[in-house]
């Protein structure tokens, strides 16, 4: 007699079938997460832009308008520096400020970006979540 150990093609199947029945369920609520944590992290560095341009009215009298090529040496450099609006789903070139003497809007703009050389170049692609304003007054847009 022989002693068979072991699991049968039919119970292997069962397993594959359960785990993608499983995946299939948590992938799409996964993605809805994902996309708001990119809408989160996106305020969050409006919410500094903020709290720069707000430094730069007490000090200066007035708003500044910043392109997304401005950020490391731009009016607002002083107050925030363009490496901590890198995050893990935002960089700094998806961020601009449109302002006036009395007021700001500050904007997110999703892109991909690519980055590194060669066979090392990898692409974070940020799910197109749209753009987010912020204006003077804390006041968020979609």
């Amino acid at each position: 007699m022989i002693n068979e150990k072991g699991f049968t093609m039919i119970e292997l199947l069962i397993v594959i079938i359960i785990i993608c029945i499983l995946s299939a369920i948590a992938l799409p609520m996964m993605s809805g997460n994902i996309k708001k944590a990119k809408q989160s992290e996106a305020i969050v560095t409006l919410g500094t832009i903020r709290t720069a341009e707000q430094l730069y009215y007490i000090e200066y009298g007035s708003y500044v308008s910043v392109n997304k090529n401005q950020w490391a040496a731009g009016p607002l450099s002083v107050y925030m520096k363009d490496i901590y609006m890198n995050g893990r789903y935002t960089e700094s070139l998806e961020y601009s400020v449109s302002a006036t003497t009395t007021t700001f809007i500050g904007t997110f703009n999703s892109t991909a970006q690519t980055t590194g050389k060669g066979c090392l170049a990898t692409t974070k692609y940020f799910e197109n979540i749209g753009i987010i304003t912020m204006d003077q007054n804390g006041s968020i847009g979609y």
